[in-house]
């Protein structure tokens, strides 16, 4: 799961939640802390991030012999079966356990960094193979879902003390 991100309480960096009146000092403070804690976040999305991009298709690696034999099979042929065939390299195995593939199989638990890898992936493969980028649309449902997920994995990183 990774180090918690430890945050403080601040209730009085908000009208909302301040429960006396606030020095002007106090608010200063508070909002420090509220900078630090956001910090601390897109500390931890930036660690995600960097996380998908180093381990980005690791299955053509663990499993070359499987992705060669379908990819020269395709050279070959013209048949290599990437989508069609389910016991195939890349439908049993690649499009599985790599998470980017959200239109092909998108996990119970997608979160926005699945989403920024799909969208890094389609425009770099796309760019750098023919020099133009092929769309893959995601449904408003998995943005949303995708953006609760990712709340909810944030929320289980926070240790709040007092």
């Amino acid at each position: 799961m990774g180090k918690k991100i430890v945050i403080r309480k601040s209730p009085s960096a908000d009208t909302r939640s301040a429960n006396h009146i606030i020095t002007k000092d106090e608010l200063e403070k508070s909002t420090a802390m509220h900078v630090s804690d956001v910090a601390k976040a897109m500390n931890w999305f930036a660690e995600k991030l960097e996380e998908a991009g180093e381990n980005h298709d690791w299955t053509k690696f663990k499993y070359i012999d499987e992705f060669y034999e379908q990819f020269h099979r395709e050279q070959e042929t013209g048949h290599g079966d990437w989508g069609e065939n389910p016991d195939g390299w890349y439908r049993k195995i690649h499009l599985v356990k790599e998470r980017h593939h959200l239109t092909n199989g998108c996990p119970e638990d997608v979160d926005l960094f699945d989403v920024l890898e799909q969208i890094a992936d389609g425009v770099m493969a796309g760019m750098a193979r023919s020099g133009s980028y092929r769309q893959e649309p995601i449904s408003k449902d998995m943005l949303e879902k995708a953006y609760k997920n990712t709340v909810a994995k944030l929320l289980g990183m926070i240790e709040l003390k007092e």
